[in-house]
């Protein structure tokens, strides 16, 4: 339940691309061109951002609602990486959203954003 609402997640195989060439991709494909849906979380490798870019923009131009997950953030600090997630999410003009799955960090604000955002719906 998030803000009162109930909702059904859908996990689709992890993917970096809309172009499909495996069979992940195409059942994610299908399931993002298909499925009626409120919106979509896109889970982003934060240790490979770059790579996240690019589907981020190729699900952008579905034109559907979408928050980002920005995963295994905790590697980033310890690794030293960078990354202005706040200013990326003003350039993207999409809620992200950084969590750390094996402490479960970010999981509040994820929920919090996902009942702020479902109001805009």
């Amino acid at each position: 339940m998030i803000g009162g609402v109930e909702y059904e997640f859908v996990d689709t195989p992890g993917i970096y691309s809309l172009y499909p060439s495996s069979l992940e991709e195409k059942v994610t494909e299908k399931a993002l061109l298909e499925l009626d849906y409120d919106f979509v979380i896109v889970v982003v490798d934060a240790t490979a951002v770059e790579r996240g870019l690019v589907l981020l923009a190729a699900v952008a131009e579905l034109r559907v609602h979408m928050i980002v997950i920005f995963n295994f953030w905790e590697e980033t600090e310890e690794k030293g990486i960078i990354i202005d997630y706040r200013g990326l999410e003003g350039e993207l003009g999409v809620p992200i959203v950084r969590v750390n799955p094996l402490r479960r960090g970010g999981i509040r604000e994820l929920f919090e954003r996902l009942e702020e955002d479902t109001t805009t719906i």
